[in-house]
């Protein structure tokens, strides 16, 4: 099982399009590949602005008497101006030079390659202001590379943020881990980790249970390590991209880790509804690690290094090293190519679905609902229930094709009316089976008397 990793731009599936332009560019489609079918497909929300987003940058030019340097830190727009960006010299952190050794000498140059941060956006006339002073957040932390000080969002009360900054100055593991490299700032979910900490405090321990109050400020540790590991991952690797390469985009971590979360989930609940043999599998818990660590048939595959950067640098990746990446090279071929990305695409927004049987769906969207039709068509008889078979036939298709569609509300499934009512148990077992592997949580409601099924599902984009 594959997650393929491709950039959604009209280029792409389409021979007539316009060349890239900055809104398609942040569009990036997440699909998982199986058994040369295509089970989930997603593309990132995107963003229209580039704040945040971390590029390896080519120095164009520095000028003395304004004390900034005019960094090109992206091609995709025809307009020369628009790749390029505003870098006062006063930001400049010697680590983010990545074409000499800063020791040499630590002030830029014409032609130097340097890592860059999108800080503020164009506004009229005047270009994208830079920064190398790299920040990125977390649930409970921000950390920025080349400040130093340990702060607290402003949006607490003085006496919390006080007490929050006490704490995590006296840690010794974050102390040392953000040294004179990294300035810290806690944001305002650390409220809710200090009040479980006072609550914990004020409860006295059961010492006769060997029972330990675990400190709730733990999980900031840890959330710490992984923004300063991604920023050390970015200066290694950037080092070895070319220029104009996106390392990080913050519009689109959270939603990019979030589909490849999507994922794996699937591919955990169909391992675990194939342990099953196929009975029904209702429980929907998040995947312990030790069920993550044995994902070891699922990769991600793209042929994009730009994209390849994004998701080694991903909170997805940091959260699961052990699903492996693996970039395609020019000889290795495209996605396209490879995978037939872009026909699987294509049949997937078709009207009319067929079944290996020759029995084939048609698929209809309307504002209330969405209704799949199950048709007999070239099936023919055999020995056997050939109306049950149909049925379980196009239960399995209408699941994956709900996943692949992303549908949301009301599914109305109008399968071939039976006579006895045991197939009937039986389709529905088959319908809850497969749904049980939907990451979105989606609900088999009931037969109607016309012998309808009825399913509920989430909207999640």
């Amino acid at each position: 099982m594959k997650i393929l990793i491709t950039r959604e731009t009209d280029n792409n599936y389409r021979k007539d399009a316009p060349a890239l332009n900055e809104h398609v560019h942040k569009k990036i489609r997440v699909s998982l590949y199986d058994d040369n079918k295509l089970e989930l497909s997603y593309t990132t929300s995107g963003s229209s602005d580039y704040v945040g987003n971390i590029y390896v940058g080519h120095v164009e030019n520095i000028v003395g008497n304004i004390n900034a340097a005019f960094v090109r830190f992206k091609s995709d727009s025809p307009n020369v101006k628009d790749n390029i960006g505003y870098l006062d010299l006063k930001d400049i952190v010697p680590e983010c030079i990545l074409s000499r050794k800063s020791e040499d000498e630590p002030k830029l140059r014409n032609g130097d390659i340097v890592l860059v941060q999108v800080k503020k956006p164009a506004v009229k006339t005047k270009q994208v202001v830079l920064t190398t002073k790299l920040s990125i957040s977390g649930r409970y932390a921000a950390i920025t590379l080349g400040q130093k000080g340990t702060g607290c969002s402003k949006k607490l009360s003085e006496e919390k943020r006080k007490d929050i900054i006490a704490i995590l100055k006296h840690d010794f593991s974050i102390r040392e881990r953000i040294s004179d490299t990294y300035g810290l700032i806690a944001r305002t979910e650390c409220e809710d980790l200090l009040d479980k900490k006072i609550e914990n405090e004020t409860c006295k321990p059961d010492h006769d249970k060997g029972v330990l109050n675990s400190n709730p400020f733990d999980v900031v540790r840890k959330e710490v390590d992984l923004l300063c590991d991604k920023i050390d991952e970015m200066i290694r690797i950037g080092a070895t991209r070319s220029v104009a390469t996106c390392l990080y985009e913050t519009a689109s971590d959270r939603d990019f880790s979030d589909k490849l979360h999507r994922c794996l989930e699937y591919y955990n609940l169909k391992q675990k509804s194939l342990k099953n043999n196929g009975t029904k599998c209702s429980n929907k818990s998040t995947p312990s690690k030790d069920d993550l660590a044995k994902s070891l048939d699922l990769e991600t595959v793209t042929d994009d290094t730009e994209l390849f950067s994004m998701y080694n640098t991903s909170s997805f990746h940091a959260d699961h090293p052990e699903v492996t990446g693996r970039l395609l090279s020019p000889k290795d071929g495209s996605i396209n190519i490879l995978y037939g990305l872009q026909t699987l695409l294509e049949k997937a927004s078709l009207k009319k679905v067929w079944l290996p049987s020759g029995a084939y769906l048609v698929i209809e969207s309307t504002e209330a609902m969405h209704v799949i039709d199950v048709n007999t068509g070239k099936a023919v008889d055999k020995k056997g229930n050939l109306f049950l078979d149909i049925n379980i036939e196009a239960a399995i298709e209408s699941a994956r094709q709900i996943r692949l569609r992303n549908f949301s509300g009301m599914i109305l499934i109008d399968f071939i009316n039976m006579n006895d009512k045991k197939d009937y148990k039986i389709l529905e077992n088959t319908l809850n089976n497969e749904l049980s592997m939907d990451p979105v949580s989606s609900e088999f409601i009931d037969f109607t008397k016309l012998g309808i099924a009825e399913i509920t599902r989430i909207k999640k984009d």
